[in-house]
């Protein structure tokens, strides 16, 4: 498996996760700190787009169109939640997410952004040629 085909696996997984949290089964547990559930929104979407962007760091073009994507997802899902029973769509979750979204684009521009490029570059000059 080639490193790109992980890092678009690992997208998805990351996907399939943030679409989990927010139409699955609300959390049971009781909130630690205020606005506890903003926090784990903003981490999420941060975490997708970041993840994203550094598919294509140096394409300005694309990290915008993923921060706009993420923030859509945030509130088309927010909005399908008012369809799931026990969960509500909520205004401050949608602000949140599209918050997320842009702090990982912000992330996905900078010198950490570069992550899985600086990766592939280390693997590719280490003569593994298994694919």
């Amino acid at each position: 498996m080639t490193l790109r085909r992980l890092w678009h696996l690992i997208g998805l997984a990351l996907l399939a996760a943030t679409v989990w949290g927010s139409l699955g089964p609300p959390p049971d547990s009781p909130l630690r700190f205020p606005f506890e559930d903003k926090a784990w929104h903003l981490l999420a979407y941060f975490c997708l787009a970041g993840w994203y962007g550094m598919l294509r760091p140096a394409d300005r073009r694309w990290r915008w169109r993923v921060a706009v994507a993420c923030a859509l997802l945030g509130l088309l899902l927010e909005g399908l939640q008012h369809f799931v029973p026990g969960r509500l769509p909520d205004l401050g979750d949608a602000l949140a997410n599209t918050g997320g979204a842009l702090l990982g684009l912000l992330w996905a521009r900078s010198r950490a952004g570069r992550l899985l490029e600086r990766l592939e570059r280390l693997t590719a000059g280490s003569g593994d040629t298994r694919r």
